[in-house]
């Protein structure tokens, strides 16, 4: 009898587990990318572009958002909510000109 609730408790965790991680990622989903969006191209961006060569290049972004410096981000690439982890592909614009690029996995 004490092996078949062992053997209950343990399937009951591994079943926890496992709703658990799913409603983890339908919640959160896969990063979503501007619709221009190409990794190849992204990869090439440098400081010191214009903002005209970024948008003829890799075009618009999902968003721009302006920082408390004055410079401007550009996301390409975005996530359900805060919550969740994601890969970041954003330009950050100040005086018409590329001065940063962040391609990295952002995790929560």
């Amino acid at each position: 009898m004490t092996k078949i609730r062992s053997f209950l408790f343990v399937l009951a965790c591994f079943v926890f587990a496992a709703i658990f991680l799913h409603f983890v990622s339908i919640r959160c989903g896969r990063t979503y990318y501007a619709a221009s969006f190409d990794e190849s191209k992204f990869n090439s961006l440098h400081e010191g572009m214009s903002v005209g060569e970024l948008e003829r290049f890799i075009g618009p972004p999902l968003e721009k958002v302006r920082q408390t410096n004055g410079s401007v981000l550009w996301t390409y690439s975005g996530r359900a909510d805060d919550t969740c982890s994601f890969w970041r592909r954003w330009v950050f614009i100040e005086n018409d000109k590329i001065t940063g690029v962040v391609s990295d996995y952002w995790e929560e």
